[in-house]
């Protein structure tokens, strides 16, 4: 066994640098320069995988890429021979846990994928901040595969995966086979170095180069070559054979995360690289990277493919281990400078006390959310062109419209409807699922047949009431942590395009409930006698001596055009009729622009039996009725400053109890 020890001279000073689970046996001869010190290194040399430096992750989960390999902890796909490591992918089903270890739930629900592989890592064995970290590969060819050598943070100091960060060493995808370069078709022998940060997913952002050996006849997959970073504070290069290609630094990296208090903060200047990161070393087939360049999906014919790796060393900088700086291997000015992406505003606080929740109207995307969607091939589309949402679905794959403050509580919505205009483009499916989320997988979805979409150019207004979410709601979804609160996803679809436009929550429109409405007053006509009201414990009870009535005044007028196909909706409870022959409901836009409609007139009927009974009277009616007393006049849905009156027809004396009077979806 090589040693995770090494001693640097240089000059006057010698420094001793360790790594997690050092040894001190024969130290190896390697080649040490400008400074690095050997901290931790495995050549491989032994029988067995060293289980005190390397873990096997065991899953099926696909890393969140649709890649199609369990990985396991077997010797058919991990092993050392002749003093390298293999890492090999095997076609054949394989079945095992369908999420992440340490993820809730881990283990409990099992799927079974085509490949097997092996994915190792140092997490807890081997953690660092800055440094030089070297890998020596030979890799595999073949449309679909997918090595990564790279690294993740050990402790997501900034929230979740890209928040805390993410240094991808060297990626490779579909080796051996073909790609287009300005018209001109060239061997595939690219490999790419990428940062992934931000927020977390999916607003997570990253930034990256590729290199090709600066020869065609050059390929990763015919010969070993040496992968490299070096991470100092502030600034991370990319090597390949010694070769400085690519250089980032903080300037154009960043990361955004929200503290206890639901508050978003900056990280630190050079945040998230400036924690400890632990290396991953494996081998993926499919996902939605390779399966959507070179010649697509998966080459069938694949039995197995392989990573070979020499060895993997890492350094620190005997110049100044603090911050890894005065150690760089000499940098190239043909190097690109990759300027990162330009760190944003924090998003705007999302309003949830208005009446409605316009994500999209008027060609323009509410602040506070954004516009993003999940793809298995990376070949769909989601953007705002022409005032609309323009969406299109290759394959499997969403479009959704996502809170940039964390899950929202929609609770108050409940009663209330979701409404947005369609047009379809072109495509098919069998169905498009509409969808609130709280976090995959926990959905409520509710489908469209695709019968019922539009004609090809047409545009349709669909509404759904959240009731009906909720109820179908799986998996834990839950109106008060509501995290993207639109999905569009077609259901067995072959290239569908659509349009969306005017996309509306639209809440119950309360007026009393356990409480009066703070957006009303309580109010009443009397002619003669002194009438009674009295609202007490969510219940309201009104005794009219005369021929009285009672109403609800908006604090100002109120647009109802949202409403036109709800319904009023109240509980009544009619103690004494007195002499009146019935009792009328009206909406009001100030006299004579009144529309009143009788109970007798309405499906329940008038109830006269000292019970509670609920009334619901479509608004539509209050639109096509008029005022009895002022014939021809009606209320305007547009203007209404009384929105729910109540009083007897013909006679005095009336009594009644009145609780729950609001507008809600049908």
């Amino acid at each position: 066994m090589k040693t995770d020890v090494l001693v640097v001279a240089t000059g006057l000073l010698s420094l001793t640098l360790t790594g997690c689970n050092s040894n001190s046996e024969e130290t190896p001869d390697l080649n040490v320069s400008n400074g690095w010190s050997l901290v931790w290194s495995d050549e491989f040399d032994s029988t067995e995988i060293d289980s005190d430096k390397w873990s096997h992750e065991k899953n099926c989960w696909g890393g969140g890429n649709a890649e199609q390999q369990c990985y396991v902890d077997d010797a058919k796909n991990s092993f050392i021979e002749d003093g390298k490591l293999t890492i090999r992918v095997i076609k054949g089903d394989t079945t095992g846990p369908d999420s992440v270890e340490g993820s809730d739930g881990y283990g409990e629900t099992l799927t079974t994928l085509p490949y097997s592989s092996a994915r190792l890592r140092t997490m807890n064995k081997g953690d660092w901040k800055y440094g030089r970290f070297e890998v020596r590969a030979k890799l595999p060819q073949g449309q679909g595969t997918w090595p990564a050598i790279w690294m993740l943070p050990t402790d997501y100091v900034y929230g979740g995966w890209a928040a805390s960060g993410e240094i991808d060493i060297m990626e490779a995808v579909n080796l051996g086979t073909t790609y287009q370069d300005n018209g001109v078709t060239k061997p595939e022998n690219r490999v790419h170095g990428t940062l992934h940060y931000g927020k977390a997913w999916p607003n997570n952002v990253y930034s990256g180069e590729e290199y090709d050996f600066g020869d065609e006849h050059i390929s990763p997959t015919d010969d070993f070559h040496t992968y490299a970073i070096e991470w100092e504070q502030g600034e991370i290069r990319w090597y390949v054979d010694d070769v400085h290609y690519a250089t980032q630094t903080s300037k154009g990296w960043w990361s955004h995360y929200q503290d206890e208090d639901g508050n978003w903060v900056s990280g630190a200047d050079d945040a998230p690289y400036n924690q400890k990161f632990h290396l991953i070393l494996n081998l993926a087939m499919g996902g939605s990277w390779p399966t959507a360049v070179n010649e697509g999906g998966i080459d069938s014919t694949i039995e197995q493919a392989e990573m070979q790796v020499d060895y993997v060393r890492v350094y620190q900088c005997s110049a100044d281990p603090e911050t890894g700086k005065g150690c760089a291997t000499p940098v190239s000015q043909q190097a690109v400078i990759n300027d990162g992406v330009a760190e944003p505003d924090f998003p705007s606080e999302v309003d949830l006390s208005a009446l409605t929740l316009s994500l999209f109207e008027s060609g323009s995307l509410l602040d506070g959310f954004s516009l993003n969607g999940w793809d298995d091939g990376s070949n769909d589309s989601r953007t705002i062109v022409d005032e609309t949402i323009n969406i299109s679905i290759i394959d499997n794959g969403n479009a959704y419209i996502e809170s940039l403050n964390g899950a929202l509580d929609m609770s108050e919505f409940i009663g209330g409807e979701l409404n947005f205009d369609l047009s379809l483009v072109s495509g098919n499916a069998s169905s498009l699922a509409v969808k609130m989320d709280s976090g995959y997988p926990a959905f409520a979805p509710i489908d469209i047949p695709f019968s019922q979409l539009p004609a090809m150019g047409d545009w349709k207004s669909f509404s759904f009431s959240v009731n009906d979410f909720i109820a179908a709601g799986t998996n834990g979804f839950s109106i008060e942590g509501v995290s993207n609160p639109v999905v569009f996803e077609p259901v067995n679809n072959v290239d569908l395009a659509f349009k969306i436009d005017n996309l509306v929550f639209t809440k119950p429109l309360t007026i009393i409930s356990d409480s009066l409405n703070d957006g009303f007053t309580l109010d009443g006509y009397t002619s003669d006698a002194a009438d009674s009201r009295e609202f007490v414990d969510g219940v309201l009870s009104a005794q009219f001596n005369g021929t009285g009535n009672l109403f609800f005044t908006a604090a100002s007028s109120l647009d109802m055009s949202r409403y036109v196909d709800w319904r009023l909706s109240f509980d009544l409870n009619i103690l004494t009729l007195g002499s009146n022959t019935d009792v009328l409901i009206k909406m009001d836009s100030g006299w004579p622009n009144v529309s009143d409609i009788a109970l007798g007139d309405t499906t329940q009927g008038l109830l006269i039996d000292g019970e509670w009974h609920t009334y619901t009277i479509a608004v539509a009616d209050f639109i096509a009725a008029d005022n009895r007393f002022s014939p021809g006049d009606q209320f305007d849905v547009t203007n209404v400053t009384n929105p729910f009156v109540i009083e007897g027809l013909g006679g005095e004396s009336l009594h009644v109890q009145l609780r729950n009077i609001r507008f809600v979806a049908p």
